[in-house]
């Protein structure tokens, strides 16, 4: 169960959504998206809502599993690869890469990060690019064989979104590869009244938490991330 949704999963929709309309091959653009803000934001369900509205597969993975502490540059880069082509046995589909920032950190056997970003990102670029007009997956004569190729410009592309909880502390070089940055921060008092009302009908059928009560906790939770009004539902 999901309940309601913050208006963000829309804002990623309607970017992801042109790239898999028919005409998209005309589009030059090859976007992808930086999704950003704090921990418990909604970023995932944020993106998962978007796959599902536009029947595409979700896919995601967080870049601590693609960059273990220590790897060389070159293995990241194979890395990508790989996971680009796992996710085209699925397109269209969205792959959501989570903590992108973890792709290049400082240590001490990289003295110098900005190179590494540069390297990774120009990776990341490439993979972006070839996602979005269908070169990874199984290839045409393998598609013809199964039974699953398609005539017509129907693109089946694979779209990158990565998540961040500061789009700071993201690489410049990685950072230049998303064309769209979309926060997904705390709710407004609208966003945590629709999210209360759904976390507390889900819980019981019938609540006794009635409208005054409900606006007395969302004057007393300003600020608060929806996994935390999940918790504050949980008590009351």
């Amino acid at each position: 169960y999901v309940g309601q949704l913050l208006p963000v999963w829309e804002d990623v929709a309607h970017v992801v959504a042109c790239t898999i309309h028919p005409q998209s091959t005309a589009i030059t653009m090859r976007p992808s998206i930086l999704l950003h803000g704090p921990h418990g934001a909604g970023k995932r369900t944020a993106t998962k809502a978007a796959a599902a509205a536009l029947g595409c597969h979700f896919v995601s993975l967080s870049c601590e599993d693609i960059r273990p502490e220590g790897m060389p540059d070159d293995k990241v880069v194979e890395t990508l690869d790989a996971v680009m082509n796992i996710a085209g046995n699925y397109k269209p589909v969205i792959l959501l890469l989570r903590d992108i920032h973890l792709l290049a950190q400082p240590s001490p056997m990289v003295p110098n990060v900005e190179a590494q970003g540069a390297r990774v990102g120009a990776a990341l670029s490439r993979c972006i690019v070839k996602g979005l007009e269908g070169q990874f997956g199984e290839d045409d004569e393998a598609s013809i064989i199964s039974g699953r190729h398609e005539e017509g410009p129907f693109p089946r592309p694979i779209f990158l979104i990565a998540t961040t909880s500061d789009p700071d502390d993201v690489e410049p070089g990685i950072r230049r590869c998303f064309t769209h940055e979309i926060l997904a921060d705390a709710p407004d008092a609208d966003g945590r009244r629709m999210l209360l009302q759904s976390f507390l009908s889900s819980a019981c059928d019938e609540c006794s938490i009635g409208a005054e009560d409900i606006d007395n906790m969302v004057q007393h939770t300003a600020g608060l991330l929806p996994v935390e009004l999940k918790n504050v539902a949980a008590e009351a």
